[in-house]
């Protein structure tokens, strides 16, 4: 992730919010914040979300199935 204050923003030599540039790493270092863990496919497809999904207990108040 890279931060900018404010202040930096508005005086910056481009748009910041222009999705076609981007900002340099040597004005702005990148920091790290953590890490993106991806967990494993579920092994029973239906008992872990099927029937979770489906559960009354998770139907909106006053919607009937």
């Amino acid at each position: 992730m890279q931060i900018m204050t404010p202040e930096q923003a508005e005086n910056y030599r481009f748009d910041i919010r222009d999705i076609t540039k981007v900002w340099p790493h040597g004005d702005f270092p990148p920091i790290k914040i953590g890490k993106l863990v991806l967990n494993p496919n579920k092994i029973n497809y239906f008992a872990e979300v099927e029937q979770a999904a489906f559960s009354p207990a998770n139907l909106v108040p006053g919607i009937g199935i």
